[in-house]
């Protein structure tokens, strides 16, 4: 429950957090509520997409919490949050072209039509929400007009999955689209390829 993972309970999530005030860790400290998705990485570590508290939380392999994404410092230097998130892909460390890919976190932040990715302990790396957008890590956006909006942002991501250009891992994790959803693939340079799933028409 809440409590076990450490969500809920004062002592440890000041053990986690202990330059918040008394306040700010009150926010933190609510239950899951509506989680949208959840992944698993190659060390068991779990990752909810907690939509409704507009965030991720990161749990051990025995469902304790780690740390919590929920805001972080963007591009600009500012503090900026997550707006409803609903999909979460963690990606393995390889070896691509001989160029080695660090395992990141990438991060469907649907409300604010844009994809966030984080290293494995959740520090922020770039934000992709623009055609050809740089982030922090080099990563270029090259994304096609029929699945942005007129202004050219994305529109709201759904869920992701990075494939390294192996299409059959994105129809395992995309199986499914309504009628109001489309996918689309792209390619986050020098050596990433995503699918995608947005709300509204692609």
């Amino acid at each position: 429950d809440a409590d076990y993972m450490g969500l809920t309970n004062p002592v440890k999530m000041k053990a986690l957090y202990p330059d918040l005030s008394d306040e700010e860790l009150a926010k933190k400290m609510v239950p899951i509520s509506s989680p949208s998705d959840l992944e698993v990485d190659e060390n068991n570590n779990v990752y909810m997409v907690d939509t409704n508290n507009n965030r991720v939380i990161v749990l051990d392999p025995y469902y304790r919490l780690k740390f919590i994404i929920d805001s972080f410092k963007n591009l600009s230097g500012n503090i900026d949050v997550l707006n409803a998130p609903e999909g979460v892909f963690i990606t393995k460390e390889k070896n691509v072209n001989g160029v080695i890919e660090k395992s990141r976190i990438f991060v469907c932040d649907t409300g604010n039509h844009r994809i966030l990715t984080f290293d494995i302990n959740g520090n922020f790396l770039s934000e992709i929400g623009k055609v050809l957008e740089i982030g922090t890590d080099g990563a270029r956006f090259n994304g096609t007009v029929p699945a942005t909006a007129p202004d050219g942002t994305i529109n709201p991501p759904a869920a992701l999955v990075v494939t390294h250009g192996d299409t059959s891992v994105s129809t395992r994790r995309l199986p499914i689209l309504s009628a109001n959803a489309g996918r689309q693939s792209y390619s986050v340079a020098p050596i990433s390829t995503f699918a995608l799933r947005t709300r509204g028409v692609p």
